[in-house]
């Protein structure tokens, strides 16, 4: 996206005349920074969408009617009847995503590696430089336990908030003689359409682009002035890829298949502890329960750059290195902290009301299948649409 030769900013801005000259988004210290941080946003912006929508998804549609009843506008009733029940999701994805930022390496490494100059470094680079390069791993270890007192602030900061109850629902009387007098909302008709568009534009165009890079011989892809659409679609790098090992090309499938299994095995197993932690944060009262659950969250505060060397001797020891279980094992352990607070914070959602009437009809029939029946189909639906991976 960022290239100065092939990238599809530099690109766009020539083709509009805005400049005739690449803009070294990578190189100048200000520039990069600014690049790195709308790479953040844009790789956000789906997370923020998926949790989002679990809240719409779970909001039920009897506040709504009774708003439009009431003669509320489109925008009244989301900023005065949606807005505040989803706002408990929204401070769990911004917690989370504050987190992932905070600990972002990929994204650094890849894109400037900490440069020009150290404008763009952060601390996990520099603790990857620390251990790796510099062999001066006590210093990089105690430079990761920093972390841990900001991830302790923020959960407290935000706990409370993530963690009270949903929405107001609309009540008669309350908006219909207060919002009556505007009949339309503040948007014109199909202005929602337009903004959807605009926005999957944004999202979309990192994945057209590869695509389209994909189907260019390389020509094309460094020609300048940019060429925008193909003039003609070349297969050769895909011919390349599943021609086999011996005639230059990769193993691929063989690549897709160690991926599937140990992305499918380990979601699987992240959520069926996940399903059961978050019940148990989210139902159940003992002895250390916010201890424990700060101690899980800690956990999102430390890249897997800062555990590779420790697991790389632990994995060693007991013989694991290079395997699929080793893999697994290690995507659980990150992936079920995740699990468990997102989990508990849809159970929280479910009144525990619903789940005292049905005891008092009977459903639990004194019997442990009745009752493990009850709390999957009460508890556990509708289920939150994204999981861990």
């Amino acid at each position: 996206m960022f290239n100065d030769n092939i990238g599809v900013v530099n690109n766009a801005l020539q083709s509009l005349g805005l400049t005739d000259i690449a803009i070294p988004w990578l190189i100048d210290g200000q520039l990069a920074f600014i690049s790195i941080l709308i790479a953040e946003i844009w790789s956000s912006t789906a997370v923020f969408a998926i949790f989002i929508l679990a809240g719409l998804m779970a909001m039920p549609r009897e506040p709504l009617e009774a708003a439009k009843v009431d003669g509320c506008t489109s925008w009244q009733s989301f900023r005065y009847v949606t807005w505040p029940f989803i706002m408990p999701f929204a401070y769990i994805a911004m917690t989370i995503r504050s987190l992932d930022i905070a600990r972002a390496y990929d994204i650094v490494k890849i894109m400037t590696d900490g440069g020009p100059a150290g404008r763009t470094e952060i601390l996990w680079t520099m603790i990857a430089r620390t251990a790796y390069s510099d062999a001066r791993m006590g210093l990089a270890n105690a430079m990761a336990t920093s972390p841990f007192f900001f991830q302790s602030c923020s959960r407290r900061c935000s706990s409370g908030n993530s963690r009270r109850p949903a929405s107001r629902s609309a009540r008669s009387g309350d908006h219909g003689r207060e919002y009556r007098t505007s009949p339309q909302g503040p948007f014109p008709e199909g202005g929602h359409l337009i903004g959807l568009f605009l926005a999957m534009t944004i999202i979309c165009l990192p994945g057209v682009w590869i695509v389209l890079s994909s189907l260019r011989p390389t020509v094309e892809i460094m020609a300048k002035p940019p060429v925008w659409i193909p003039r003609e679609l070349s297969f050769d790098a895909y011919v390349a890829m599943f021609s086999g090992v011996g005639q230059g090309g990769i193993p691929v499938l063989e690549y897709f298949r160690n991926s599937l299994i140990i992305s499918v095995t380990s979601t699987v197993i992240a959520l069926a502890v996940g399903m059961a932690g978050g019940y148990a944060f989210a139902r159940y009262r003992f002895r250390g329960k916010s201890a424990i659950f700060l101690g899980f969250m800690l956990t999102r505060t430390v890249p897997g750059i800062a555990l590779s060397l420790p697991l790389f001797f632990v994995y060693a020891k007991i013989g694991i290195i290079d395997t699929h279980f080793g893999l697994i094992l290690a995507y659980v352990a990150l992936n079920v902290p995740f699990t468990v607070w997102l989990i508990d914070g849809f159970f929280r959602q479910v009144p525990r009301d619903l789940a005292e009437a049905a005891q008092i009809d009977g459903c639990t029939g004194g019997k442990p299948s009745g009752r493990l029946n009850f709390r999957w189909r009460v508890q556990a639906s509708p289920p939150p649409v994204s999981s861990p991976s």
